[in-house]
């Protein structure tokens, strides 16, 4: 029988979670024995390449390595993650510096200790994403005096969502524009924006700063996507993506999981490199890409 090994080097992927399968046409039957295109479609099903070799023991497999190796065509494409080691990402217009990285212990007896990341973005403006609990508020001040950055330099504030590890210290940035969830409040009142009809919200002479609606940690949590870096848009992305690697977890901590899994699956699509809330920074590769280091 053929060997197999050779045919499955593209495995499943972690997300989006759903994908579990691909299609491609096949100018021949896949087996000369009677099997069915739907009893292989579920990849996932079958842990390793010994199974398959007994599940296509009889088979004619001379079309398979198309089916394997083949592109998503109309399907969603298919991404893998890969840690990103630096805490700055250099750019134009735009220079992303994660200030804290957040984070997420067990401490025994039903608690846990957390914090979320908070993000700086210099160019045009300068923005804040997330502003930690309020027992950050020191280090906070801290990092942004060592990018030379006061309190009232910082233009925006943008919290992912409500949570007291990202709300936690609104009250520092006196001059900043600020956007809580759906709720933005610029000089001294609250702006109407339909973010719950999806519409992104463009920063005033932000050069291509815009927050999206990306709900399903809560009802109304929202992303920064940051373009004009080296490494491509960066996406800080609050408690949408936990960490690299979440799906042990982000699902018991979302509120609406089948909407924050098309959330997730939507910064996939548009992000090179993803901020999470709790967790170091990751890049997104795509199908097709080559292998990128860090």
């Amino acid at each position: 029988m053929r060997d197999l090994s050779s045919l499955f080097a593209v495995r499943p992927l972690l997300y989006p979670p759903s994908l579990q399968y691909v299609t491609s046409p096949l100018s021949s039957p896949l087996c000369s024995c009677d099997l069915s295109f739907s009893t292989v479609r579920d990849l996932s099903s079958f842990p390793t390449v010994r199974d398959l070799s007994s599940l296509f023991a009889e088979c004619d497999l001379s079309s398979l390595s198309e089916f394997v190796t083949s592109p998503l065509s109309s399907l969603s494409p298919q991404y893998v993650t890969s840690p990103l080691s630096s805490h700055h990402i250099a750019g134009s217009p735009h220079s992303v510096h994660i200030l804290l990285e957040g984070y997420c212990r067990d401490v025994g007896v039903d608690r846990f200790q957390a914090d979320g990341s908070v993000t700086l973005v210099r160019g045009p403006l300068t923005v804040l994403v997330d502003t930690a609990g309020p027992w950050s508020r020191d280090f906070i001040l801290d990092a942004l005096r060592s990018h030379g950055v006061s309190p009232e330099d910082v233009t925006h504030v943008i919290c992912t969502h409500g949570h007291s590890d990202h709300v936690g210290n609104l009250n520092l940035f006196p001059n900043a524009e600020i956007l809580v969830s759906y709720d933005l409040w610029r000089d001294g009142s609250y702006v109407s924006h339909n973010f719950r009809s999806g519409e992104p919200y463009l920063l005033p002479g932000g050069e291509g700063l815009k927050v999206v609606p990306t709900p399903g940690h809560t009802g109304s949590d929202i992303t920064l996507l940051v373009p004009g870096t080296t490494l491509g848009t960066v996406a800080v992305a609050g408690d949408v993506f936990e960490r690299e690697g979440d799906e042990d977890t982000w699902r018991e901590l979302s509120e609406n999981p089948e909407v924050q899994e098309k959330s997730r699956r939507n910064l996939l699509g548009l992000a090179d490199v993803i901020v999470p809330g709790h967790g170091p920074p990751f890049r997104v590769i795509r199908a097709g890409q080559e292998h990128v280091t860090s």
